[in-house]
């Protein structure tokens, strides 16, 4: 489960393998923010110094070397260029983070992996499973092929033809995953963890924030019984009624978007646009000034979690207007960046220290942050491992105060509904 420490996990493993002679050559993929994060780990933990890799010349001068450590991201890994200088060799130990990015068989990254040439496999993930049961089977395909059949045996054995989620012939199933699957649970570990309590902010839109929910809500039910065969619309559609959830500005950055698309026609476009018009007029949310609400009667940091970057740079602007100092976290930003808005939010430097950081999914994934005990869901993930993903960052070893969250949600919306699922 999430936060109890896989990375230290993987580092004990590691550190075994090689005192018993068994690995020199050492790769470990991650997300990119995570992979300072990892070298930092290995080597204070553990004493194994590990080279950060980021360019394919980087991995031209190492082609040689029968052993070394390296670190690098999976996204960069997976590019063309640098994908042939690391499957130009084999490795003794490799070690993959948040693995459940490659429960897909279909995606570059996934190929990618499953052609890298290795002796050992660690895959460290909190949730291996996310929609269906095939994602399992993608993970344990790279771990070792053929332990769980062909797709097409593994489907007939253990899948519930109406509802992929659902596994049948489990204990046969179970015994297959024993063999190369380790789970770890909070029940069961010796641990004593902190509490958690989660709140939920019952919130009435605005006038204006429910005008722009009620018709770009009823625009899209509209165009969808229309645009049937148009699969990248429909995204778009499903898109937009989710910031529809979170900010007004990230409304008007798809609505915006949609505008300039002359495909859309000019009566629809000539709609979007009254829309983008109402969007742009609210610069302020109720979200937000519920986040001020909570953030004037709880002292302390905050870690504020959304999916959208609009909203993102909104919150933190609106928030250094307010004169509480915010900084934002996402995928966007180098590694360099990264670190320096951890260490700010951690308070390394009391002269310029952080109390509220806003962050994407992309950017803290695989954070530790347990520092911080106190997180506002600004906006929700309709997927509930992704939410257990956010928890985790601050729900975790090293904590040492009881977590609280607070979930925004506004009444009436599909936000609310998705509230009311979650809680099941």
């Amino acid at each position: 489960e999430v936060g109890l420490g896989k990375t230290i996990e993987a580092g004990i493993i590691t550190k075994e393998l090689v005192l018993r002679g068994l690995v020199r050559s050492i790769l470990v993929l991650t997300p990119a923010s995570l992979t300072e994060q990892w070298r930092e780990e290995l080597e204070n933990k553990f004493h194994e110094n590990f080279t950060v890799m980021e360019t394919p010349s980087d991995w031209r001068s190492v082609r040689e070397q029968e052993d070394g450590r390296w670190i690098t991201s999976i996204d960069r890994a997976k590019l063309k260029h640098q994908s042939e200088e690391i499957l130009a060799r084999e490795y003794d130990l490799l070690i993959i983070d948040e693995a459940h990015k490659l429960k897909n068989r279909s995606t570059l990254a996934w190929q990618f992996v499953n052609r890298i040439r290795k002796r050992y496999v660690l895959l460290l993930t909190a949730t291996p499973i996310q929609n269906d049961l095939m994602e399992l089977y993608s993970l344990i395909t790279i771990l070792a092929p053929g332990q769980l059949g062909t797709v097409r045996a593994f489907r007939r054995h253990f899948l519930e033809q109406a509802d992929a989620r659902q596994p049948k012939n489990t204990r046969s199933l179970r015994r297959l995953l024993n063999d190369v699957m380790i789970r770890n649970r909070r029940s069961k570990v010796d641990i004593q963890f902190p509490k958690r309590q989660a709140a939920i902010y019952h919130l009435e839109l605005s006038e204006p924030e429910w005008q722009l929910y009620a018709d770009v809500t009823d625009y899209i039910r509209r165009r969808f019984r229309d645009v049937d065969s148009d699969k990248y619309l429909r995204l778009t559609l499903v898109i937009l009624q989710r910031e529809l959830s979170s900010s007004p500005q990230a409304v008007a950055a798809t609505l915006r978007k949609m505008v300039q698309d002359r495909g859309h026609g000019d009566k629809a476009r000539a709609e979007l646009q009254r829309f983008l018009a109402l969007a742009e007029s609210i610069p302020v949310g109720r979200k937000l000034h519920a986040v001020k609400e909570i953030l004037e009667k709880f002292p302390g940091k905050f870690l504020i979690f959304t999916e959208y970057r609009q909203t993102l740079d909104t919150v933190v602007q609106q928030l250094r207007d307010w004169g509480i100092q915010a900084i934002g976290f996402h995928g966007g930003m180098s590694i360099d960046q990264k670190e320096a808005a951890v260490a700010a939010f951690r308070g390394d430097d009391p002269d310029n220290e952080v109390r509220v950081m806003i962050s994407t999914e992309s950017g803290a994934e695989g954070r530790n942050l347990q520092f911080c005990h106190q997180l506002i869901n600004y906006d929700l993930p309709w997927n509930p491992m992704r939410v257990e993903q956010r928890i985790g960052r601050l729900h975790r070893l090293g904590q040492e105060h009881d977590v609280t969250i607070f979930n925004l949600s506004c009444n009436e919306t599909i936000e609310a509904h998705v509230i009311e699922l979650l809680a099941r």
